[in-house]
C-alpha cells in the first residue's frame, strides 16, 4: 500500500485531529499572552473591575477554544449526524455550565476587590463571595437543566424535599454559615476587629462561609467555628471607629494612697501611648476601680489607641511603664495582660 493511499484513507481523522489542536494552540496563546497582557495593563492603568474581568476569563478561554474546536471536528468528521447533534447538545450545555463558571468567578473577585478598596471592614469578602457565587451557581445550574428539557418546576418541590433531609444532614456545617452570616449582617464582626473569643484574643482576619479566622498577638492563626462565635460571648476590643482598648489591670495594695496611684497610673498610661506614636486625648487613659478584695483593690489602667497602632507594642509599653511608675510610687502592684 501506497503513502498516498494511506494518507487517503486516514484524511477522516486527520482533519477532525488538525481541528482541535489548533484550537487549543489558538486558546494557549490567547489566555497565556493576549489576556495576560492585557490583564497588565488594566491592572497599571488602575482599570481595576477590566482587570477582574480578564482575570475571571483566564483558563474559561482555553476551554472555550477547545469546544469550538471539538465542534469543528465533529462537523468535518464522518461521523454520524445523530451522534453529532447529541455531542453539539453536550458541548452546549458545557459551553454554558464554563460561562456559569467565568460568571462567578467575576462577581467574587469584584467582591474582594471592592473590600480591598473600601476597606476590608466594610463586608467579609469571603463569605459575602461564597454566597453570590452560589447563588449563580444554582440559577446557571437551573438554565442547564431547563435547556435540557427537565421541568423546573417538579425538581424544585422534589428538592425541597430532599433540601430537608440534607440539611438534616449538614445541620452542623449549615448553621456554621448561618452564624456568619449573622455576624456579619449585624455588624457585631468585621475583619479587622480585636475580639477576645474562647481564650483566644487577636485580630479578625477573615470570616469564611464555616470558621472565623483570627491572628493572636504572637502572630499565630486560630480557626474557631462561626457557631461557637454567635452563641457565646466574646469581648469585642472595639471602643471607637477605628480604635481598640488594651485593659492593663493591677492590684492596689492596702494602705496604699488611691488617688496618688490612680494619678500615677493616669500618667504612665499618657506616657506608654506618647511613646507608642499615639496621642493621647481626653479618654484615651483612664482608670476603672473594680473591687476591694482582701483588702486590696482591683483596679484597670485602659489605654486606647488606634488599630493602625502595633497594639502589643502599645501593651507592652504600658505594662512596663506602669509597673516602674507604681514602684517608684512605693505601692507594689501586678500588671495585666
Amino acid at each position: 500500500m501506497s503513502f498516498q493511499v494511506w494518507m487517503q484513507g486516514r484524511a477522516g481523522y486527520l482533519w477532525p485531529l488538525i481541528w482541535i489542536a489548533v484550537a487549543l494552540a489558538a486558546g494557549v496563546i490567547v489566555d497565556r499572552w493576549v489576556l495576560l497582557r492585557l490583564g497588565r495593563s488594566a491592572l497599571a492603568a488602575r482599570y481595576r473591575w477590566i482587570g477582574v474581568g480578564i482575570g475571571a476569563l483566564r483558563g474559561g478561554v482555553i476551554f472555550w477554544f477547545a469546544i469550538a474546536g471539538i465542534h469543528a471536528a465533529m462537523v468535518t468528521s464522518a461521523l454520524d449526524r445523530s451522534v453529532v447533534q447529541i455531542l453539539d447538545d453536550v458541548l452546549s450545555l458545557l459551553g454554558f455550565g464554563s460561562v456559569t463558571w467565568v460568571a462567578a468567578r467575576f462577581a467574587g473577585g469584584m467582591i474582594h476587590e471592592n473590600a480591598a478598596r473600601l476597606g476590608a471592614r466594610v463586608l467579609s469578602p469571603s463569605l459575602m463571595a461564597t454566597i453570590v457565587q452560589a447563588a449563580i451557581a444554582v440559577v446557571g445550574l437551573l438554565v442547564i437543566l431547563q435547556a435540557m428539557g427537565v421541568a423546573i418546576e417538579p425538581l424544585l418541590t422534589a428538592l425541597g424535599v430532599g433540601g430537608l433531609a440534607v440539611a438534616l444532614a449538614l445541620q452542623p456545617t449549615l448553621a456554621n454559615l448561618f452564624a456568619g452570616i449573622q455576624l456579619v449582617a449585624s455588624g457585631s464582626l468585621r475583619p479587622g476587629d480585636f475580639i477576645n473569643v474562647s481564650g483566644y484574643q487577636g485580630y479578625v482576619e477573615d470570616v469564611t462561609w464555616r470558621t472565623t479566622t483570627i491572628r493572636s498577638v504572637t502572630n499565630d492563626l486560630v480557626v474557631i467555628p462561626n457557631l461557637t462565635i454567635a452563641t457565646g460571648p466574646f469581648v469585642s476590643y472595639k471602643v471607637a471607629a477605628h480604635a481598640v482598648a488594651i485593659d492593663l489591670p493591677f492590684t492596689i495594695k492596702a494602705g496604699a494612697d488611691v488617688g496618688e496611684v490612680e494619678r500615677t497610673a493616669l500618667k504612665a498610661g499618657t506616657a506608654a501611648l506618647q511613646a507608642s506614636g499615639v496621642a493621647a486625648g481626653d479618654r484615651s487613659v483612664r482608670v476603672r476601680f473594680e473591687q476591694v478584695a482582701d483588702g486590696n483593690v482591683q483596679a484597670h489602667l485602659v489605654l486606647e489607641a488606634p488599630e493602625s497602632i502595633d497594639s502589643e507594642r502599645v501593651r507592652n509599653e504600658g505594662v512596663k511603664r506602669l509597673f516602674e511608675a507604681l514602684a517608684t510610687n512605693g505601692s507594689r502592684s501586678a500588671g495585666g495582660s
